[in-house]
């Protein structure tokens, strides 16, 4: 009891540090962005519908905070907890080369690569595939690490497309990987996570339109990145992984149907996979006459909704539990169909401005 309670008691100072450390550091990084012309400016390409220059500042804000809860509660953090730190600034370091030069697809998957590389490396990696030789799973195993690691990466660097949408279901996911945590009795995993709460709780109130700065690629890979890392760690041993093997799904699966939804669009209307457009399922919501602000706050529901469905799941027999998974996944084809049937832009709507 004395030690679950030390648990929490860390964690809750990890999370009073996060906060304060944001508001510290997020008017420094936006003055340094400034400073030195790290800016996204309006109309560089048919995504950025902003109005004005605004400093790429979160991912800087974000790696400040990180560095500074590693520096003073670096003791209490065991080695699995550092090699994800490590790795997650890698992955920072390549971003924020890309906010201040650009860099292209090629570029961005480098350094995710050498990141998640460098990561397995280190012995962090997923371990669900076990029916078959040893060797045959284990190169499997570390091969579904690596996609993964890229893919909720990508995914959350591509759904930050409007104002507060990243931050905003990024609350949502760190607030059921805190709670999954918790349940699952992993201190390490609820003590890492409440660096970025604390600090998305902060940074929202600064990227909500009219955005006072913006995540960036070095914001949006890294936290990305970060909460991949975080739902290798998450393993329910009091569950059984016949109904838990799908719970991190739940946790992000809204930037998993989004890239899902785009990936295919494009690929299904004959044009670069890589390229930026307005097909995204917020630009679809604003498409259906919803302003920024509700698109966000539905988004945000729905991912708090199927989270819960995946929390939930956990307390089920196996065979109820895969049957809500595979009703999620009927309803996302379903709502994939009915987005890409009534609401593609054409060429000439790419160019259509996105109404608050």
């Amino acid at each position: 009891m004395n030690s679950t309670f030390g648990d929490f008691n860390l964690a809750g100072q990890i999370f009073i540090a996060a906060i304060f450390a944001t508001a510290l550091f997020v008017n420094l990084s936006i003055a340094v962005t400034k400073r030195f012309g790290i800016l996204d400016e309006p109309g560089k390409s048919v995504h950025k519908k902003h109005l004005r220059s605004t400093p790429i500042a979160g991912g800087i804000t974000i790696a400040l905070v990180m560095i500074a809860a590693f520096a003073i509660f670096g003791r209490h953090f065991p080695s699995t907890s550092w090699k994800i730190f490590t790795a997650t600034i890698i992955v920072f370091l390549f971003g924020l080369v890309d906010d201040i030069k650009g860099m292209g697809a090629g570029g961005k998957i480098l350094g995710q690569s050498f990141a998640a590389i460098y990561l397995i490396a280190s012995g962090v990696s997923v371990s669900i595939i076990n029916f078959g030789p040893k060797n045959v799973d284990l190169v499997i195993n570390l091969l579904i690490t690596f996609v993964w690691l890229l893919s909720i990466t990508n995914a959350y660097n591509l759904i930050d497309g409007i104002d507060g949408l990243a931050i905003s279901l990024g609350i949502v996911t760190s607030l059921f990987l805190l709670i999954g945590s918790i349940i699952a009795q992993q201190p390490e995993a609820t003590n890492l996570v409440v660096i970025v709460l604390g600090s998305f709780l902060v940074l929202l109130s600064y990227n909500l339109p009219p955005a006072k700065l913006f995540l960036g690629d070095s914001g949006a890979q890294a936290v990305g990145f970060f909460f991949a890392a975080l739902a290798i760690l998450y393993n329910p041993l009091t569950q059984p992984q016949s109904s838990s093997w799908f719970v991190p799904i739940t946790f992000f699966a809204i930037p998993i149907f989004d890239v899902v939804l785009v990936f295919f669009s494009r690929v299904r209307r004959g044009l670069a996979f890589y390229k930026s457009d307005l097909n995204h399922t917020h630009h679809r919501l604003i498409r259906m006459g919803l302003s920024r602000k509700w698109a966000i706050l539905a988004m945000s529901l729905v991912a708090l909704g199927i989270g819960l469905l995946g929390l939930i799941a956990l307390y089920q027999d196996p065979v109820f539990s895969n049957l809500i998974f595979v009703g999620l996944l009927i309803g996302g084809i379903f709502t994939f169909f009915f987005l890409e049937k009534y609401f593609v832009p054409n060429s000439a709507k790419n160019d259509e401005p996105i109404s608050d």
